[in-house]
């Protein structure tokens, strides 16, 4: 049958951007119990948790092997974080500053990143209001122009 459903944490506060670790034993997300969003990380099983980021965070999310996490403070810089296995819960390096991004604004509800499973690559969303404008140009009639071109020669 169905499994009964059970509360996973202890927050006070809205849980949101809930992200399973690999194997499915802990998970990662965000909440704003102290005033502001930080990224925190939890037992499935138990709920115990761990406090990941320092001075606000969002967007938590794991490399492909669960050994670091990746997130973004409330200025859009991003961060990862050393994992290491153990029980009850993993222990957690410093967080350690990777690259400011290109995002005007984070957000606490929606995804704007992506990091590839070995965390050397990252997709951002961007708003294109963050984006040159540019005039869309379109060449018409280009093989004929190649002829002309080609004939000049």
């Amino acid at each position: 049958g169905i499994p009964e459903a059970r509360r996973m944490t202890n927050a006070r506060e809205p849980v949101e951007q809930v992200q399973l670790s690999p194997d499915r034993r802990w998970f990662v997300y965000n909440t704003a119990e102290s005033g502001r969003s930080e990224v925190y990380l939890a037992s499935v099983d138990t709920a115990e948790r761990l406090q990941i980021s320092v001075s606000g965070g969002v967007q938590a999310t794991w490399r492909g092997d669960g050994r670091e996490i990746y997130f973004l403070t409330l200025d859009a810089d991003l961060y990862s974080v050393a994992i290491q296995p153990g029980p009850p819960l993993p222990r957690a390096g410093t967080p350690k500053l990777l690259f400011k991004t290109a995002l005007p604004v984070t957000s606490a509800v929606i995804e704007q990143y992506r990091p590839s499973d070995d965390g050397q690559k990252f997709l951002f969303c961007l708003p294109l209001t963050s984006v040159l404008r540019e005039p869309l140009r379109m060449l018409l009639n280009w093989r004929a122009r190649l002829e002309e071109a080609r004939e000049a020669q």
